[in-house]
């Protein structure tokens, strides 16, 4: 069954994540005071796919890239620093096997937090898992 493989593959994609985004933490929660820049893993969730062989479920998962302005920055510099830091952890997720699939790729978004000066960049992902 697929919903047991849910924590493996949270712990698989906090692996990649965490070594691709070296020195930057790394949350599976909203933090109550958080640093300056940090990543936050959410969204995930399964459904099932219609297959006649057997029960097979895509889990979908979600990477988050906060980075706060800093004074003195503007929120562009703030969206750079997000789409770098999102396109190592993509290009590493990417490269590896989450529960040993290859993940699907399906969207990035950059854009400024509802703060009016925190950058937040997301990036959404799938497995499909037996």
């Amino acid at each position: 069954m697929t919903v047991a493989k849910a924590l493996g593959l949270q712990v698989d994609v906090k692996t990649v994540v965490t070594g691709a985004a070296s020195g930057i933490a790394v949350y599976d929660h909203a933090p109550a005071n958080p640093p300056n820049e940090y990543i936050r893993l959410d969204g995930f969730n399964i459904a099932d796919v219609p297959m006649k062989r057997g029960q097979v479920a895509r889990h979908a998962f979600e990477v988050h890239h906060f980075v706060a302005n800093v004074s003195g920055q503007n929120s562009t510099r703030g969206q750079s620093r997000s789409k770098t830091v999102l396109a190592a952890i993509h290009a590493a997720l990417m490269a590896s096997e989450l529960q040993g699939t290859a993940p699907q790729f399906e969207y990035l978004t950059v854009d400024t937090d509802v703060d009016g000066t925190t950058a937040h960049g997301l990036t959404r992902y799938n497995v499909v898992l037996v």
